[in-house]
């Protein structure tokens, strides 16, 4: 992995930790996509939208999630 891409990685998980989502998204692509093992079943979440929605899902259920 480039170094690039190492910093890109930490800079999204530091602004995920500190419930900054208008960063995160920033940093993300448009047409981002995850499929967290629990909600594999659900079909994942996809987009700007969808990482809202797995926002709100995931610290609903976890809210000290880092």
């Amino acid at each position: 992995m480039s170094q690039e891409n190492v910093e890109l990685a930490h800079r999204c998980a530091d602004a995920f930790n500190q419930r900054d989502i208008g960063t995160y998204l920033a940093l993300v692509d448009e047409d981002v996509e995850a499929i967290p093992r629990v909600g594999a079943m659900d079909g994942g979440y996809h987009g700007h939208d969808g990482t809202r929605r797995w926002w709100t899902d995931l610290l609903g259920a976890y809210p000290d999630f880092s």
